[in-house]
């Protein structure tokens, strides 16, 4: 967008005033964003695949189980049916999944190190704090939807863990089946 200067004028270029290779720079961000992309739905996908074959092999195991993923996190990409996957195998084999965000704590991003360049523009800062927490959205929604917590943004490990191990010494497991004949996929008012 242009931004214009105190003096009333604009800094983008005028048609005539640009080099050749304007058009280049779309399609080059259109490819690098098309690879980033690719790489990340590629590591939500074997993530989930060995978080899923990990919830097989603990279902027959009797009683609540805890999972312990210790990583830097993966975007929530709801278009990766494993997450879902996921989800339900852990309901399956009464586990817990807890995450561990390997990064501890994080202050900024590598963005705002001297080794990449030029400083973040200003218009930008938001969105470069905002990849602190969307990095490990999809770990963190694992751990949620599987009735874990996630352990984020701390050097200290310790206390997450004591809670962890706090949280699988005791544990309620409730279920409900719908009266015979009345399947129809409706809430239905219950008390426990």
């Amino acid at each position: 967008e242009p931004v214009t200067t105190p003096g009333g004028r604009d800094d983008m270029p005028k048609v005539g005033e640009t080099r050749g290779d304007v058009g280049v720079i779309e399609p080059y961000i259109e490819s690098r964003a098309a690879a980033v992309y690719s790489d990340a739905v590629g590591r939500n996908r074997r993530t989930m695949e060995v978080l899923k074959r990990a919830l097989d092999a603990l279902g027959t195991t009797r009683g609540r189980k805890a999972v312990v993923l210790v990583s830097k996190g993966f975007i929530h990409d709801q278009e990766t049916r494993g997450f879902r996957d996921v989800t339900e195998a852990a309901r399956r084999a009464n586990v817990a999944i807890y995450f561990v965000d390997a990064r501890g704590l994080v202050a900024t991003t590598s963005n705002f190190a001297a080794s990449e360049g030029s400083p973040t523009d200003a218009r930008d800062i938001g969105a470069t704090f905002a990849d602190i927490a969307l990095d490990a959205e999809g770990a963190v929604s694992i751990a949620e939807s599987t009735g874990g917590f996630a352990i984020r943004n701390t050097n200290d490990l310790g206390a997450g863990l004591v809670r962890v191990s706090r949280e699988s010494r005791s544990y309620y497991l409730i279920g409900y089946v719908p009266p015979a004949g009345r399947d129809d996929g409706k809430f239905r008012r219950i008390e426990v």
